[in-house]
């Protein structure tokens, strides 16, 4: 079993501070990532938490991405948001254009955000949260390089990145309903934990170079990996890259892994965004939108193991009881990872 050290929170921020301003970012983007990377951490979702650290600088040692890069955000029509990331990373081109979005969700009813040039790297449900705390809807969805096969054939040729989608309902004064998932079987980062972990991966999650079924974490990174739910999984994932590469004009998936200089595929990759903003203040004649919708969520609380997702591994009262413990705590990290991150300082 791996060695773990505790870290409290501001060491989490501070470590993954230190190794980010070595690649010569901005600060602010040191601070917009370091802050995901803390947050994915207090609530326990570790693929995408200091896990992810060395994948950010060595994207930037690469080349792919721009050290100082600074976001521009348009308004290119009274309910339409435009970012251009200028091929920096994705945390700092959505704090500029969040708030934008939300307010012309307020303003409008509904807005589309959509974010170019941006190398994406972190979980979804921070965007969508952010929506949901501010009385909104939000669903937001990425493409990444291709390592999915589509269908359910024996193939290993890849077509879609894992894909997430993410959607908020706001919830007065509770835990909002959050779920953010890849359209794969398993998130890229879970298998490449797996493998560390020296774990199997369940079934159905991925496929070898020859497109036969495997359970080995490092053989699945080699080969394919699969979608949820067979084929219904593959229209989720062709959905997602429309939507966010497609509507967007950046690379799909299959493109930006052709254009891709990194044999590991352990960095960040040049793809787009998409996220939509929903006000239910405008969505109903009458009545309010948020509290009906607390009759369905008191349905499904009230029967035998009942929950509502609020992350893409949480329900509700464990988000909550997890961030507490680990404001109050700290969480354990691994400690060869946090060895390797010291490394790189």
């Amino acid at each position: 079993m791996a060695s773990m050290v505790r870290l409290q929170l501001v060491e989490v921020h501070a470590a993954a501070t230190r190794a980010l301003l070595t690649t010569q970012l901005l600060p602010a983007s040191v601070e917009a990532i370091a802050s995901t990377i803390t947050d994915a951490e207090r609530d326990g979702c570790k693929s995408h938490g200091l896990f992810r650290v060395p994948g950010y600088c060595k994207t930037v040692q690469l080349g792919k991405a721009d050290a100082g890069a600074e976001p521009a955000v348009e308004l290119a029509a009274p309910s339409v948001v435009q970012v251009d990331g200028a091929r920096g990373f994705a945390p700092l081109a959505l704090a500029r254009g969040l708030p934008e979005l939300a307010k012309a969700a307020k303003a409008q009813g509904v807005a589309v955000m959509a974010v170019r040039n941006v190398l994406h790297f972190a979980s979804l449900w921070h965007e969508v949260e952010y929506l949901a705390d501010r009385g909104l809807v939000g669903l937001a969805c990425v493409s990444t390089k291709a390592y999915v096969a589509h269908g359910v054939g024996a193939s290993s040729d890849r077509i879609y990145g894992t894909n997430p989608l993410a959607f908020a309902f706001p919830r007065a004064g509770q835990n909002h309903l959050i779920f953010d998932q890849a359209s794969a079987a398993m998130a890229r980062g879970e298998i490449s934990l797996a493998g560390i972990a020296g774990e199997l991966l369940p079934p159905g999650c991925a496929v070898d170079e020859s497109g036969e079924p495997t359970l080995d974490p490092a053989t699945a990174l080699r080969g394919a990996q699969l979608t949820f739910g067979g084929i219904k999984g593959s229209n989720i994932a062709l959905m997602v890259e429309l939507l966010a590469a497609g509507l967007t004009a950046s690379p799909l998936a299959y493109q930006a892994a052709e254009n891709d200089n990194d044999p590991d595929s352990m960095t960040a990759t040049l793809s787009g965004e998409l996220v939509l903003a929903i006000d239910p203040a405008h969505t109903a004649a009458t009545g309010d939108p948020v509290a009906h919708a607390e009759s369905l969520f008191g349905r499904i609380l009230g029967q035998q193991d009942g929950f509502l997702p609020s992350t893409s591994r949480h329900c509700g009262s464990q988000r909550a009881d997890l961030r507490r413990r680990s404001e109050e705590e700290g969480v354990d990290v691994p400690a060869d990872l946090l060895a390797s991150i010291t490394s790189l300082t």
